[in-house]
């Protein structure tokens, strides 16, 4: 890669979502590699020979983690027994965060767990080649 710094976070990213079930779709690689571009290297964007095409995406996945594309198998985790606490939490650590650091109201989206997907996934995922089990979340157990 002629750029391993924004390519190793870029993996990173990846990597970390992957593990925690989070599905991967063209879209999400797409925001997440433009995004780091953006914020480490905005000058790679001014060339208007790179496209960040789904072509593009499959042969950096395919060269920098050896993923393929895989069907989600089953959900990654049940909701918790204390999931009414959690959520509690969660909503008080979002007040004190948008509060301290004075985030827009308009910047505030699906707060209220309507369960608007923001950037839907479906049930495809990348993942490392050969994988057998695919976990992510938002399928539901058979």
């Amino acid at each position: 890669s002629a750029h391993p710094k924004i390519a190793r976070i870029i993996c990173e990213w990846l990597q970390q979502f992957c593990t925690a079930g989070v599905p991967i779709s063209c879209i999400v690689i797409k925001l997440q590699i433009l995004g780091t571009i953006r914020s480490h290297a905005p000058e790679l964007l001014e060339d208007q020979k790179f496209k960040c095409s789904d072509t593009y995406i499959r042969k950096f996945l395919h060269t920098h983690l050896h993923w393929s594309m895989h069907t989600s198998t089953h959900a990654t985790q049940k909701t918790p027994a204390n999931w009414l606490g959690l959520c509690e939490d969660m909503f008080m650590w979002l007040a004190y965060y948008i509060k301290m650091f004075d985030v827009p109201t308009e910047l505030v989206i699906n707060v209220d767990q309507t369960g608007v997907c923001l950037i839907p996934a479906g049930n495809k995922t990348w993942v490392p080649m050969g994988s057998k089990q695919v976990n992510t979340f938002g399928k539901e157990e058979k």
